[in-house]
């Protein structure tokens, strides 16, 4: 599996400067709405979200994969309202003390609106379909002591969406609300935010998200 050099997104811009306040605001009064307890806000001085990050000898990235029906054999965010999301974590090659997965990584997802989305276990996802549960979970991001960066596996974290009432996979968004109150947005425009134990520390890290496509290993 090759994947393309995420982009770089710009930095702060009128679209990202809304994202933030936004995000500030859901995390202090109506992020509650999503039900999620104890997880925090992401930093009020990020003001661009890069799709990649270097922090304490580790490297990190995410994408949205915008076609990842072909990865599962099904469009996961239309058949099981699940939106699966390509990480890979592996050290720098100037790391001075090795790193990993804390016992609780705390993957979640932020929404352009602020609504927060917290990560499932792989088991939870498609149960009843074996075909695509198999490639759920053979997807499934791996826990454990980092590599380095360029022998790490990418992997997928599976987040919950919450209900919407239109979904467009070709442009790779969604609309949530009722009629008279509905926000429509992209979802690579999300950020996330993850903890790993570096430097005997947990550290929690957020990262944007590049909008890619899927190409196989050959």
């Amino acid at each position: 599996m090759q994947m393309r050099q995420p982009r770089r997104r710009p930095t702060l811009g009128s679209s990202a400067l809304v994202l933030c306040c936004t995000l500030a605001l859901a995390c202090s009064g109506p992020a509650k709405r999503a039900g999620v307890a104890g997880l925090g806000a992401p930093p009020a001085t990020t003001w661009s979200f890069d799709s990649s990050g270097l922090a304490a000898g580790v490297k990190y990235s995410a994408s949205y994969i915008a076609d990842h029906a072909k990865v599962f054999d099904e469009d996961l965010i239309a058949e099981a309202r699940v939106l699966p999301i390509a990480i890979r974590v592996g050290m720098d090659q100037r790391a001075s003390a090795p790193a990993r997965w804390p016992e609780n990584a705390n993957l979640r997802l932020y929404l352009p609106d602020g609504t927060v989305c917290v990560a499932l276990d792989p088991n939870q996802v498609r149960p009843n379909d074996r075909e695509v549960h198999e490639r759920v979970t053979r997807h499934a991001l791996r826990r454990g002591w980092l590599e380095d960066y360029e022998d790490a596996t990418m992997g997928f974290a599976y987040f919950r969406l919450p209900e919407f009432s239109e979904y467009s996979s070709s442009a790779g968004t969604i609309t949530l609300g009722k009629e008279g109150d509905q926000r429509t947005f992209a979802l690579s425009k999300s950020l996330l935010g993850f903890r790993l134990s570096l430097e005997d520390e947990d550290r929690t890290l957020y990262v944007g998200l590049s909008s890619d496509r899927w190409v196989a290993a050959r």
